[in-house]
């Protein structure tokens, strides 16, 4: 094949330069055909240099001149190497025996089915080693049934139905066992939603680092059991919440549902934040429903708290795990419309700063000491630092804002529930039977 390539060289440098034709105008109306005649044949003898020279300086010189046609100039092409149409397929020709070889002995080569099988389950259980090895580490928490009913999540829902059961409770009716039950039905109800959450959103828990180690990602836990474990806690939670308050095991079921709701939403608008805000406020409620049977100052005072509380918090974790959230498609106002999230945020807060001055002043009798209603105004005014002097803070405003976050609001509810100033609620029988008994001592 070499002899070949070589042969074909030689010839091909032998070969004359072919015909170049021109065309020249004398007038507009006609033209000549000129051709030059064949230069530089290859000749042995040294009289024919000279000839070849001449040629040359003559091809030249032509060659740099331009011929006008009418208006316009034309100037020939520089001289290209040219290659015969018969070489020119001689070597496609030997590119495609080369390529052919080439795939031959690749395909010579391959490996068998079998072993291909055999590799696919040494990495499937290289992965599973890795996961494992992963999983171990973490605390116990975050593995298995306890990170799938999101057990901190959940555990910080039910206290604040707790906080709720117990500023609004008066004296005479509080209960341990109405306190425990409303703890444990609020757990269920929220373990429930929890699961169906992350059953819903499995798809998307994969493209996050945070979250492609959860249960039904890992095999932990299957998606059947699972599942059924949504279904069971959601029965065994409303069913638990009406034994103390019809009121307070509707508001539970609501709950989930809404929290659904919530999860679907945050693909496909920013205004999730809001909604699951909703979500978040509504417990505190299901613990004043529980104590008074109706709804009360100190219950609307809480849920109102909790929801401009729940703003800042989640604006803050939507900027601290943006990239993450726009890989799995969430629509985040982070995402969305990232120069609202400050205005909002400081909005939110200003509303919450200002939230209890407007209730002590709507409900002059409210039950609910002065230190809770400044420890709510101080928890606000603390968001609006970060966000009002981010240059102090050295661009770690959200992260500042989630960390009081989850400081201050177990801290505000804790105080609600040491300083309440509980007392009887009256409803109307109780009202006529007060007239009465001051009636009847008065005689």
């Amino acid at each position: 094949m070499n002899l070949c390539n070589r042969s074909l060289g030689l010839f091909s440098r032998s070969i004359v330069q072919q015909h170049s034709s021109f065309i020249v105008a004398n007038s507009a109306s006609s033209c000549k055909l000129f051709t030059t005649s064949t230069f530089n044949r290859y000749n042995s003898d040294n009289s024919s240099s000279n000839s070849n020279s001449k040629s040359n300086l003559f091809i030249n010189n032509f060659s740099n001149s331009s011929i006008s046609y009418g208006s316009t100039l034309y100037k020939p092409h520089k001289e290209t190497p040219y290659i015969p149409l018969f070489i020119q397929n001689k070597h496609q020709l030997y590119k495609r025996y080369n390529s052919s070889t080439s795939t031959n002995n690749a395909t010579a080569t391959t490996i068998p089915v079998e072993q291909q099988d055999t590799k696919k389950e040494q990495q499937q259980q290289e992965t599973k080693e890795e996961i494992n090895e992963i999983l171990k580490k973490k605390p116990w928490w975050k593995r298995g049934f306890f990170d799938l009913i999101k057990f901190p999540i959940t555990t910080y829902v039910s206290f604040t139905a707790v906080a709720g059961y117990i500023a609004a409770c008066p004296v005479e009716t509080f209960s341990m066992s109405t306190l425990a039950i409303v703890g444990l039905g609020t757990f269920i109800c929220s373990a429930s939603a929890n699961i169906y959450n992350q059953e819903m959103e499995i798809k998307y828990d994969k493209m996050m680092p945070r979250t492609k180690y959860r249960p039904l990602i890992t095999g932990e836990i299957s998606r059947q059991t699972a599942n059924r474990a949504s279904y069971g806690l959601l029965v065994a939670g409303m069913l638990t919440l009406a034994t103390v308050s019809p009121y307070s095991a509707s508001l539970g079921a609501s709950n989930i549902l809404l929290y659904i709701n919530y999860t679907a939403m945050k693909r496909e608008s920013s205004f999730n934040t809001w909604v699951g805000a909703i979500v978040g406020a509504i417990p505190p409620l299901i613990g004043s429903f529980a104590a008074t049977q109706t709804l009360e100052p100190i219950g609307a005072l809480l849920f109102t708290y909790m929801f401009l509380w729940q703003i800042p918090h989640f604006l803050a974790i939507a900027e601290m795990i943006k990239t993450q959230y726009n890989h799995a498609g969430y629509k985040m106002l982070t995402i969305t419309n990232p120069t609202r999230v400050k205005p909002v945020s400081l909005l939110h807060s200003l509303a919450g700063m200002l939230m209890p001055l407007g209730f002590y002043l709507y409900y002059p009798t409210i039950n609910i000491s002065e230190v809770t209603l400044a420890a709510m105004s101080l928890n606000f005014l603390l968001f609006m630092l970060p966000l009002t002097f981010p240059n102090i803070f050295k661009g770690k405003s959200q992260k500042i804002i989630y960390g009081i976050s989850l400081v201050l609001l177990p801290l505000t509810l804790l105080i609600a529930c040491i300083f309440r100033q509980p007392y009887i609620y009256y409803y109307d029988d109780d009202e006529e039977d007060e007239k009465s008994l001051v009636n009847s001592n008065s005689k």
